[in-house]
């Protein structure tokens, strides 16, 4: 599971269609999850990321999966909006 959308590093690189991947997440009882996000320039996600995100999100334990969740709520922030499934 991940999204596919073009990023621009800091650096500059602009990775079109780029892969990003919950890597890891942190789930809370107060209701909210961290999401630590990979980019990888390709969907080759064996190599290094070009960037790393964490991300707060809502986390509705009576909900879909928590990864599920997650995508969900990235696809709604202005850093990931237009994002598509990949």
């Amino acid at each position: 599971m991940a999204i596919s959308k073009t990023v621009e590093t800091p650096e500059g690189l602009i990775a079109s269609g780029a892969y990003h991947r919950i890597n890891r997440m942190e789930v809370f009882r107060d209701g909210v999850m961290d999401l630590f996000v990979f980019t990888y320039a390709t969907s080759a996600a064996d190599k290094m990321p070009i960037l790393r995100t964490i991300v707060t999100a809502p986390y509705d334990p009576d909900g879909a999966n928590p990864f599920i969740q997650g995508y969900n709520h990235l696809k709604t922030t202005a850093q990931f909006a237009g994002a598509s499934d990949c």
